[in-house]
């Protein structure tokens, strides 16, 4: 499990970590095998340890992973959180990585074992703001298309809210909405192609100063049985290419 694209500051959040050994070395391992995992900071891009005040705090601090095929959830849940200065309207979030390094071993293990293992997490960014849907919008999770004419619609009402999750006002931002097939994983799957999904003209193509909100209206042109079953859900998200800062998180709506 990756960690989300966005977060804010001192904001909990899941990783799982596992570790994969190939068949061939388990094959030839006397016993199980069991190291040490640490957790650090680093720059997405350069890969250097990333300080600048900011700082990885991680629950266990320290976990154990095992070489043991027949372990019945050779994963651990690693739950972690980001300390550092609120990420400025104005500012450019970093994109950062979690990287999982192995340690010491027990008991002692050959040597084509010994080099430690890493592993990068995909990037995350401090978040300014989230982009949240309404509580209150009436969802329904079965959608007739060919009922009520072309022109028939659903709605997302989202809002732009800050860390406390207040409403932040004055602040134009661009969106863009995006086609997904829902997952169980809980990762959605971006749909290859968008011509299903149809923005509707009087939907609103940023959220508005003056109220900190936009009416997303939109329809999904298909059926699921021609998408192999799969539910549908939309991604609402800041349009970077006309809102240069990447520092607001986007949201999913409802599987539909």
């Amino acid at each position: 499990k990756s960690p989300p694209e966005h977060v804010f500051p001192d904001e909990w959040f899941d990783i799982e970590v596992g570790l994969g050994v190939t068949e061939g070395i388990t094959s030839s391992l006397e016993s199980r095998y069991d190291v040490e995992v640490t957790a650090t900071l680093h720059d997405f891009l350069s890969g250097s340890l990333y300080q600048d005040g900011t700082a990885l705090t991680t629950e266990p601090s320290q976990f154990q992973l095992s070489t043991e095929s027949s372990n019945n959830n050779p994963f651990q849940m690693v739950r972690c959180k980001i300390t550092t200065k609120e990420t400025a309207g104005d500012e450019h979030a970093p994109e950062l990585s979690i990287r999982f390094t192995t340690g010491l071993w027990s008991p002692e293990v050959p040597d084509n074992l010994t080099i430690p293992i890493q592993v990068n997490t995909s990037p995350v960014s401090i978040a300014a703001y989230k982009l949240k849907i309404r509580d209150d919008d009436e969802w329904d999770d079965i959608w007739y298309k060919d009922e009520g004419g072309r022109e028939k619609c659903m709605t997302a009402n989202v809002g732009l809210y800050d860390k406390e999750y207040r409403r932040e006002k004055g602040r134009k931002v661009p969106i863009i909405v995006t086609l997904f097939y829902d997952h169980p994983s809980g990762v959605p799957i971006e749909a290859k192609k968008q011509d299903a999904l149809r923005v509707m003209d009087a939907s609103k193509r940023s959220i508005e100063k003056k109220t900190g909100t936009a009416a997303v209206k939109f329809r999904i042109d298909e059926v699921s049985k021609n998408h192999q079953g799969q539910d549908f859900v939309i991604r609402i998200a800041a349009d970077t290419e006309k809102y240069k800062l990447n520092n607001v998180a986007s949201v999913f709506t409802a599987p539909v």
